[in-house]
């Protein structure tokens, strides 16, 4: 029980330098969760740690409570086993069906050790490497549509950008592009506008 609350001692410190950090600095940085890879790679060690260390802990606690009480010591101890089992058998089938690509490239020790009941049937196996390949596919499509969203959303800055400059500030186009700014329209091109505008009999 030392080590498990040592362990959630710094757990805790951790989570909570990377959540001010979070909010200080995440908004300023694209890849903030790849950056902060390896912190959160500690905090979730940390949390494994605590759940060995706990469950350890507490049975041995009831061990040494109820010793030569032996039909409680049985009954408490199958129940510290029912609740941790049921509780990682249910984080296991949830990280295989949710996150399958994560779960597929978790270090095999930690799958056996902490999350093993989806390896133990050869279709549940299976199950698992379709839905990574098709998470990894999906991934992939996603990262090139936001990789060309991206490239438009900058060539109609910088367009936009030019044609501002392009324009004198008592133009039509400066005052329609002002309007469209103030109510959160930037992104619509006002030059049809600014042609009719301009060719409107006075």
């Amino acid at each position: 029980m030392a080590l498990a609350i040592t362990a959630n001692l710094f757990q805790a410190m951790f989570s909570s330098f990377l959540w001010l950090m979070s909010i200080l600095f995440s908004a300023n940085h694209r890849n903030w969760v790849y950056g902060a890879r390896h912190l959160l790679l500690l905090c979730h060690v940390l949390i494994c740690c605590i759940l060995v260390f706990t469950v350890c802990g507490v049975g041995l606690g009831l061990y040494a409570k109820f010793a030569g009480y032996w039909p409680e010591v049985g009954i408490t101890l199958a129940f510290l086993l029912l609740v941790v089992g049921y509780g990682m058998w249910s984080t296991a089938e949830l990280a295989a069906n949710e996150i399958p690509l994560e779960y597929y490239h978790f270090p095999l020790w930690f799958k056996l050790g902490l999350m093993p009941s989806p390896l133990l049937r050869k279709g549940a196996r299976q199950h698992i490497r379709t839905m990574a390949e098709k998470r990894a596919k999906d991934l992939k499509s996603r990262a090139w549509k936001e990789k060309s969203l991206g490239s438009s959303a900058t060539s109609f800055l910088s367009s936009t950008t030019t044609q501002r400059s392009s324009s004198s500030r008592n133009s039509i186009g400066y005052l329609l592009r002002k309007a469209a700014n103030s109510i959160d329209r930037g992104n619509v091109d006002v030059s049809k506008y600014e042609e009719r505008l301009a060719d409107a009999p006075s």
